[in-house]
């Protein structure tokens, strides 16, 4: 037993010195560059970088107000109503964790945009010549952005919190004369309450650390946030300086919110009474009379569906032009057969797979060390979820700093992995250590009973208990990577395009149906991969 702990603990300085080195020390690095005299002079005495910070807060506040608004009911509806096609909504609103950033934009470009489906239908309506909405390249086209990416999200914290509370709370209120408005403030909002600041904290650390969403949307400088202007100063003007105060600055407001979301998490998931004998609060039947709650369902499908739809449906749709309709064709499914466009694809798949072998093994390591060295799991934990607060345009340029202080150029595609690993490291090891927890622990001291060796065992028992898990944090990690944008931006060698940054060029050239066909093969994947997922597990966030 002994000896096991020792293998394992030796094991285990492999994933620690890796991060250690791809990780920490880039972080560190780009916090002593931007956090010197000259940074912070810099930063705190240009009235411009004030602004894009304030702006951050602000677009990230009001995106999380709006979600939590919007979502509130929908996690009603879910927690209380039983009605036909509730399992449709559950799956629906889980779609978004593995929809790449760049794809929806995309799908929101072809909807809201000045030629959009819907200013398209306006001006049908009314026979206006111009377009009577104008909702891109501003701030209400990224509130949309990410209200469609976290009103889901909101939902999906919330609502199973919700539907646990026990009936007799309840009941013991009403026995006391509390009214249905009491019972809300002094039972269900208690009770919601980590959930809520939880979902609030984690919606707020997403939205403040979006990229491609303002980069695409914003239009320009007055809508820039800090994440957008790191990317921007680091790689358009060379003020590496300068974008790594900004980034310390960004990571450290981050940093906080994963806290207050990191304790909320956990008063939540220890926060549980006995249902009791009564249970939880029975489900009511959605019927005509709900008028309300059927127009939010309908309101909810509409607006996670329709971007995606209307993806899949433009990349089928020849036109000579904005105006003119030439009616459906598969010729820019037919262009895959040119170099320009299934590279992309095939670089995707090399740099996801790389990513799924890396993520898998390093959390198969940890995953052990948490399960046999419980009393600091914490501390394990915290040294391999901080990359949640750090993105990967603030890693990325530490690798550039990094690689500039050594004096040497490594491959390019293998730093894409280490930032792809760092991102979908904390998911994987959570799917996987969960698990990796309920294993039995008598089915191994008999397999040792019976003279198994540490690999046969792990090869014959574990790995057979804990295959969904690997499969479910491999599945996620691929179709992460699959979508992620920003690190490609950063670190790509010349000549390497990955989907994603594809489909942002291809939109950056108006070439807008070549886009949506490169969008459907990666929604493809990233719905194949939600539907796995769905299949055999889940991601805990």
């Amino acid at each position: 037993m002994k000896e096991n702990r020792l293998f394992l603990l030796i094991l285990f300085i492999i994933p620690f010195l890796l991060l250690l080195a791809f990780f920490y020390v880039p972080v560190i690095t780009v916090f002593a560059t931007g956090f010197s005299r000259e940074g912070l002079g810099a930063v705190l005495g240009d009235s411009y970088c004030r602004r894009i910070c304030l702006f951050s807060l602000k677009q990230g506040a009001l995106s999380t107000l709006l979600s939590a608004a919007i979502g509130f009911p929908g996690a009603y509806i879910l927690a209380r109503y039983k009605f036909r096609g509730k399992n449709f909504i559950k799956a629906l609103i889980t779609v978004p964790y593995v929809l790449p950033p760049i794809a929806a934009v995309l799908g929101i470009v072809l909807l809201i945009g000045n030629n959009g489906i819907i200013n398209r239908a306006l001006m049908a309506l009314s026979g206006a010549e111009q377009p009577p909405l104008h909702l891109l390249y501003n701030l209400k086209a990224i509130l949309i952005a990410h209200t469609f990416y976290n009103i889901p999200l909101f939902i999906r914290f919330v609502y199973p919190v919700w539907e646990k509370i026990p009936a007799s709370l309840y009941e013991a209120g009403r026995s006391l004369g509390a009214g249905r408005w009491r019972l809300f403030r002094t039972v269900t909002c208690p009770w919601l309450l980590c959930a809520f600041i939880a979902a609030c904290a984690l919606i707020f650390v997403l939205c403040f650390m979006s990229f491609s969403i303002v980069l695409v949307l914003g239009g320009g400088p007055q809508f820039s946030t800090l994440e957008v202007e790191i990317y921007k100063l680091a790689r358009t003007t060379s003020q590496v300086t300068k974008a790594c105060a900004l980034g310390g600055l960004e990571s450290l407001i981050t940093l906080l919110f994963i806290s207050v979301y990191t304790a909320a998490g956990h008063q939540r998931s220890s926060y549980s009474i006995p249902l009791g004998r009564h249970g939880a609060v029975p489900e009511k039947k959605l019927s005509a009379r709900s008028f309300p709650a059927l127009l939010y369902i309908v309101f909810l499908i509409l607006y996670v569906a329709m971007p995606m739809a209307t993806i899949a449906l433009n990349s089928f749709t020849g036109k000579s032009g904005w105006g003119k309709e030439k009616g459906l064709t598969l010729n820019w499914y037919k262009a895959f057969a040119q170099p320009n466009m299934y590279n992309p694809v095939l670089n995707t798949i090399f740099i996801a797979i790389a990513t799924v072998i890396c993520a898998i093994v390093l959390s198969l390591i940890i995953s052990a060390v948490i399960s046999r060295w419980p009393r600091g799991s914490f501390l394990v934990q915290i040294f391999f979820f901080a990359s949640l607060g750090i993105s990967s345009i603030l890693l990325s340029l530490g690798y550039m700093l990094t690689i500039s202080a050594l004096g040497f150029r490594p491959n390019g595609k293998l730093l894409l992995i280490a930032v792809h690993t760092a991102a979908v490291l904390p998911f994987t090891i959570k799917a996987i250590s969960l698990f990796y927890s309920r294993i039995n622990r008598r089915c191994i001291e008999c397999a040792q009973s019976l003279g198994a060796k540490p690999l046969r065992i792990l090869w014959t028992v574990k790995l057979p208990m804990i295959k969904n898990g690997i499969f479910t944090a491999g599945i996620f990690a691929f179709a992460v990577s699959a979508g992620e944008v920003n690190g490609a931006l950063m670190l790509a060698p010349e000549g390497f395009t990955t989907m994603p940054v594809a489909i942002y060029r291809l939109i950056g050239a108006y070439r807008f149906y070549q886009a949506c066909a490169m969008g459907t093969v990666l929604l493809l994947i990233c719905i194949a991969a939600f539907y796995a997922i769905d299949r055999l597990g889940e991601i805990s966030l």
